[in-house]
């Protein structure tokens, strides 16, 4: 014949700093404070020691004292609670609850910024020390499996009340450190150091729904929304997005760069000439030279040795009919400036000593530039004449770079500016 489970009867004691009777839930507590006077009471020993009180306040805890908490069929009731500090920080308070359940054991249930998790204390020892590990590394577990890590630092205990299995006085430090799995199923794994003992806990993240039907609540906010940044998303799926970004940011880049590559090496070079002075003056055709037409992109590139001085070319581009026919196919200005010099200690350029211009040849044939230029000194406001050769390249075939080499610019500040905020994620814990 089966046996019912006789009663449970928590401990009843008497509070030494102002006599009041108390009860506590967990025989294995050596720790609880009176709900009457503040008095925090060891009662590991035979004697009881009164070891302090919590400040004036409370912090805003969720859960009360008492609050009932359903887990598989079972019942937990919140017998304990702390509040930690991290550097002296009162506004933001990382919460800790203790529930209990005589036939389930007890469970911890985390709270920060909204957020709620749910750890148990487990045996799983880490490959090497967890503690002091940054938010990105990683971390290895005798079970095989892998952990990103969220944060680590020192708690200082600022708050408690009720009972718990250990003494807790305010001031205790706590030495921390918090993983996520890798694997992104929401799996949490803690380690703590408290008084020269280390702890271990596995657990998980809850969201707001659960955390409603376990306590029958629906009074519970819900979380703030995930944000890359934000405590609400675990380091595993934030170093995920970090890794893919950077990843499909960097292929774009070097995609990018070779695109770029070969609009600068695309085509053939039809004509390289240098004109004189007196020529660009006077007015000057250059060498004939034969172009692919079918709407064949020509680049017309000028290179003018010139030092603080400027020099303004009025080009264009003629059919060579023969017979000295010509035929204008584009006219086109170009404006070339180069300025330097030395200015507090430092060296400073404006301009630059070469220009181009692109052109879309309809025909095949054979073509010539015409060229006339004026140039000048300094800020000379005009000129009757030139000054400087030029060199005039034309390419037959060339493809614009602007695009992408703007394009391979911004992957790059892009995946710059993407491994700055991923180091920047590593080396905040807040």
């Amino acid at each position: 014949m089966a046996r019912k489970r006789p009663a449970y009867k928590p401990k009843q004691i008497k509070c030494k700093g102002c006599g009041a009777a108390l009860s506590v839930k967990d025989e294995h507590s050596e720790f609880v404070v009176c709900e009457y006077c503040g008095s925090q009471l060891d009662i590991s020993e035979a004697e009881q020691r009164v070891l302090g009180k919590n400040p004036p306040g409370k912090p805003d805890f969720t859960f009360e004292i008492g609050e009932s908490w359903r887990q598989k069929g079972a019942r937990f009731e919140c017998i304990g609670r702390m509040a930690f500090v991290e550097d002296g920080d009162l506004t933001d308070m990382t919460l800790l609850y203790l529930f209990y359940s005589p036939r389930m054991g007890s469970m911890w249930i985390g709270e920060y910024q909204g957020t709620y998790s749910m750890t148990r204390p487990c045996h799983v020892m880490p490959l090497g020390s967890g503690l002091g590990k940054k938010r990105g590394e990683t971390l290895d577990t005798w079970d095989r499996r892998k952990w990103v890590c969220e944060g680590s630092g020192v708690y200082e205990l600022y708050y408690v009340d009720g009972a718990l299995p250990w003494v807790a006085i305010r001031g205790d430090k706590v030495e921390y450190a918090e993983f996520a799995a890798e694997d992104g199923s929401g799996h949490i794994y803690e380690i703590e150091r408290i008084k020269g003992e280390i702890e271990y806990g596995t657990g998980k993240r809850l969201d707001t729904r659960t955390v409603r039907a376990a306590t029958g609540r629906k009074d519970i906010e819900d979380q703030p929304r995930p944000l890359i940044k934000g405590a609400s998303v675990d380091a595993a799926v934030q170093r995920g997005w970090y890794t893919r970004t950077m990843i499909i940011v960097g292929v774009c880049f070097v995609f990018n760069a070779l695109f770029a590559i070969w609009t600068w090496t695309a085509g053939t070079n039809v004509l390289k000439q240098y004109v004189g002075p007196k020529e660009l003056t006077q007015g000057f055709f250059s060498d004939p030279f034969r172009l692919k037409g079918n709407n064949s992109a020509v680049r017309i590139r000028f290179d003018a040795k010139i030092d603080n001085a400027w020099m303004s070319v009025e080009a264009m581009l003629v059919k060579d009919e023969g017979d000295d026919r010509k035929l204008l196919v584009h006219k086109e200005y170009a404006n070339i400036e180069y300025y330097e010099g030395v200015e507090g200690g430092e060296v400073w350029t404006e301009g630059s000593r070469h220009e181009a211009i692109m052109v879309r040849v309809p025909d095949p044939g054979t073509y010539r530039v015409f060229l006339r230029a004026v140039s000048a000194k300094g800020n000379t406001p005009d000129s009757e004449r030139a000054m400087h050769g030029l060199l005039i390249t034309v390419t037959d075939g060339a493809q614009p770079r602007i695009w992408a080499v703007s394009a391979m610019i911004l992957c790059g500040l892009m995946l710059l500016l993407t491994f700055k905020l991923y180091m920047n994620w590593k080396a905040d814990d807040d």
